[in-house]
């Protein structure tokens, strides 16, 4: 992959996520304009949203595809709204 070579480590969350509430299989990562880290986990089928300094604020979904339900979540859609 051309370019990977000029990224580096600009910070650390506090505990890697792997180990935090016993995630599986973090996939999709998003920092929305508070600061907040979001993270898709494909295999618990579920969101959770970490406070700037890594404290985990809530998880919501469960697996199935009605609403708030996940399919193993990879990534992320952001949806613009023209006003």
């Amino acid at each position: 992959m051309q370019g990977i070579a000029n990224f580096h480590l600009v910070e650390k969350l506090g505990t890697p996520i792997l180990t935090i509430g016993g995630m599986k299989g973090p996939a999709g990562v998003a920092v929305n304009q508070r600061g907040e880290v979001v993270v898709t986990e494909g295999y618990g089928h579920c969101v959770t949203l970490f406070s700037p300094s890594g404290e985990r604020l809530q998880s919501f979904g469960t697996r199935g595809s009605g609403r708030g339900q996940f399919q193993n979540p990879t990534g992320w859609q952001r949806e613009y709204s023209r006003g």
